[in-house]
């Protein structure tokens, strides 16, 4: 007997009922599927948590300096005529003071592990005044490309003061950076690269102090001198002065502030 010969029993018997075999079959037969009628709306995805894909550094460090080397580059015909109307006189005097102003007001502490918020703290810890006292980072660096910029403008050309520009930008915004990194990671790297730096300023003042006709000769003279007198400032001065100790005498008077004296008899 096969299923034609029964179906016309099962369709008589009371509570039963055939359905034609459906096409589609569900692992979960007690879960039914949404229906989605006219009126229903699906929910509109939320894009205020979205974040942009990361920028990779290097591209990104590319970009900032095409944009600054441009940026100088359409300025440099207005920063040649940005003093014009100024005497030699008083750009000189102005750019010495900024100098100036950069050497004193530059951080030349170490790293510190925490983060340092540079602030003008004038109190200093417990009070004390000129404690403490730092000056903003942004101080040393303005000073000295503020001054660049002015001894720029009293250049010949264009090209002179866009290169100008651009190399003071580099020596006072970008090399701090890299020297901190560097004093970071290798200390010893760091004082090659100091050593190098103080060689290569006493030639090049060497140089300056010779003349249009000065050659290596200058250059080596200067560096001889100006090692001799950074090595005496920096080494040399402090173990005189530390050496000049054993002289002092401690004179005290009734100028001083009394010290109490406790001890068992004065309880006695």
């Amino acid at each position: 007997m096969n299923q034609d010969d029964l179906s016309p029993t099962l369709d008589a018997l009371p509570g039963t009922s055939t359905a034609p075999p459906s096409r589609t079959h569900s692992r979960h037969p007690s879960t039914t599927s949404p229906t989605l009628s006219p009126d229903t709306s699906l929910p509109s995805p939320d894009y205020s948590t979205w974040t942009p894909p990361p920028t990779h550094p290097r591209l990104q460090t590319l970009k900032s300096a095409t944009l600054i080397y441009f940026s100088l580059l359409g300025l440099s015909p207005l920063l040649k005529s940005l003093t014009l109307s100024t005497s030699s006189d008083s750009i000189w005097a102005l750019a010495a003071w900024l100098i100036t102003l950069n050497v004193f007001t530059f951080d030349y502490s170490s790293p510190s592990p925490t983060p340092v918020h540079h602030s003008l703290d004038l109190e200093g810890p417990a009070g004390a005044a000129g404690e403490g006292k730092t000056y903003p980072a942004s101080l040393s660096t303005n000073a000295a490309l503020m001054a660049s910029t002015v001894l720029a403008s009293r250049l010949p050309s264009t090209t002179h003061v866009f290169s100008l520009t651009l190399f003071s930008i580099s020596i006072f915004g970008l090399f701090p950076v890299f020297r901190r990194s560097l004093r970071t990671h290798s200390p010893q790297l760091h004082n090659y690269l100091t050593l190098l730096l103080v060689l290569t300023a006493s030639a090049s003042l060497g140089l300056v102090v010779g003349g249009e006709n000065s050659g290596w000769g200058s250059a080596v003279g200067g560096m001889v001198l100006g090692s001799v007198c950074v090595a005496g400032a920096m080494g040399g001065a402090g173990w005189w002065l530390i050496g000049l100790q054993r002289f002092k005498n401690e004179i005290r008077g009734p100028w001083d502030p009394a010290r109490p004296r406790i001890g068992r008899g004065a309880w006695e």
